[in-house]
């Protein structure tokens, strides 16, 4: 399964973007990890997976937080929830080459201020400074309230 990205993204752990670069996913960052987990074996909705997900994450399982997201966006492949989930869950791991495409691809399929501070600040813990700077001045220039990406822009900078 291929995506195409775009310089946009999301959600609370990541941040911003300006132009527009096209990059295709490699397609091992959506396999799935074979797993003998009860619960993910039973679940049959994007909506339980994101939910078994969430509790992986809060009890730092990180391994299977990817498999639920990866499970779930095989039934709702463009949601940005599920991509900014898995996409957080990677740069929790220190896998920022692997959570950035997407948020690229979230920030193109809904540009909005939260979708490029996301990038933006991925961008920077990735050590992409420029992108990280013409990211988070979009989402400012989409939002100038929006404080997160000032804070962010003010690391960069």
């Amino acid at each position: 399964m291929k995506y195409k990205l775009c310089v946009l993204v999301t959600s609370s752990l990541l941040f911003g973007c300006s132009t527009f670069k096209t990059a295709e996913l490699n397609k091992s960052q959506l396999a799935i990890t074979p797993s003998s987990n009860h619960q993910l074996v039973k679940a049959n909705t994007a909506d339980l997976y994101v939910t078994l997900a969430e509790r992986y994450v809060e009890n730092k399982n990180y391994e299977m937080a990817i498999v639920a997201y990866q499970k779930a966006l095989q039934l709702q492949s463009n949601n940005n929830r599920l991509l900014t989930g898995l996409a957080t869950t990677y740069a929790k791991q220190n896998l920022l080459s692997v959570g950035i495409p997407l948020l690229e691809e979230v920030a193109r399929i809904e540009p909005s201020a939260k979708h490029f501070n996301n990038l933006g600040y991925a961008y920077y813990l990735n050590q992409q400074y420029t992108e990280a700077n013409r990211v988070l001045t979009q989402a400012i220039t989409l939002d100038p309230g929006y404080v997160q990406a000032q804070k962010n822009l003010a690391l960069v900078s």
